[in-house]
């Protein structure tokens, strides 16, 4: 039937696995924001200070990871579309590295983020969008699995003819 339509089982089956795990990455921000804020709205329910503080935490970061991955899902469907102006902007990177360094720090507070951005580094010409989610995914993934007191290393280097930034974690 899916042949019939038009569709591979190749093409489905990468769909559905991919629907599979987008869905199980949207509960974790989902039900984390949902049960911290029922929690601060209960009425006559004292809190200590500091856990009313660590649950506004947990709903900002996982507010955060929630708009990043709608964000990569609208990424996911501007892929591949022919009529789409993807890489026709300047993007410059020593602006853009330290903005999401500042928000990858706040979500892993036990690794160390080190940049090295040489000056008078070119504009790029890219889709501003697309390279701070590719910057932010590299470093989540280096922060993720290097563990706490890594060390993630951002170093940039220009060519004539391309900017290329580096990510490299310290951990096992």
């Amino acid at each position: 039937l899916a042949e019939a339509k038009g569709v591979n089982l190749t093409d489905q089956a990468i769909r559905d696995t991919f629907i599979g795990v987008l869905s199980h990455e949207l509960r974790t921000p989902v039900t984390t924001i949902f049960a911290g804020s029922k929690v601060l709205a209960r009425e006559g329910d004292h809190l200590a200070p500091e856990t009313r503080r660590e649950i506004f935490s947990d709903i900002a970061v996982e507010s955060e990871r929630l708009h990043r991955l709608v964000e990569d899902v609208i990424a996911m469907t501007r892929f591949g579309e022919e009529e789409a102006d993807v890489g026709v902007e300047p993007v410059l990177i020593q602006r853009v590295l330290p903005v999401v360094v500042r928000s990858e720090e706040r979500r892993w507070p036990g690794v160390t983020f080190a940049i090295d951005v040489p000056p008078g580094l070119p504009t790029a010409m890219g889709d501003p969008t697309y390279v701070e989610q590719v910057i932010r995914n590299l470093l989540s993934n280096a922060a993720k699995y290097g563990g706490p007191g890594t060390t993630v290393h951002i170093r940039v280097a220009s060519t004539d003819d391309e900017i290329r930034v580096s990510i490299a974690d310290d951990g096992p």
